[in-house]
């Protein structure tokens, strides 16, 4: 599959519905999702991005092999791709426990300095507490 073939977005729209239904699927289509995060098109990095979370409930050894290609999404150029990066990284997180995600953290606090986006700063103060760092059981009574 080349990243440069034009890709129509609606069947990455409605993968996410048959991902969550079928692990054979989902271990058969996850080399595909993580090349598409590397995709030219912005929209179709993101949309990609959204099919991981229920791939990988259907197929979880496919976390191991993709969590170093969702943590590149961090860094995205685009905003929609790193506030859905961060999207789906705050349900594996509440899902998991938030320990496992401790590693994102340099990547999230380049997010909090650098973005001026108000709904992705509340994301990731969301998924900072998430990682239970300690130092942010004071912050909330």
């Amino acid at each position: 599959m080349s990243p440069h073939l034009p890709l129509p977005p609606l069947p990455l729209s409605a993968l996410p519905h048959l991902l969550s239904l079928s692990p054979s699927l989902s271990h058969t289509l996850h080399p595909d999702l993580l090349h598409l995060l590397t995709h030219s098109s912005p929209r179709i990095r993101k949309r990609a991005v959204l099919c991981l979370l229920p791939c990988w409930e259907a197929y979880p050894d496919g976390l191991r092999e993709g969590f170093p290609r969702l943590r590149e999404r961090l860094l995205d150029e685009d905003q929609g791709v790193v506030g859905a990066t961060v999207g789906v990284v705050m349900e594996l997180a509440r899902r998991q426990g938030g320990k496992n995600y401790l590693p994102l953290a340099p990547e999230l606090f380049g997010i909090l300095t650098g973005s001026s986006n108000n709904w992705m700063l509340i994301k990731v103060v969301k998924l900072v507490w998430l990682l239970d760092l300690g130092w942010t059981k004071g912050w909330i009574s």
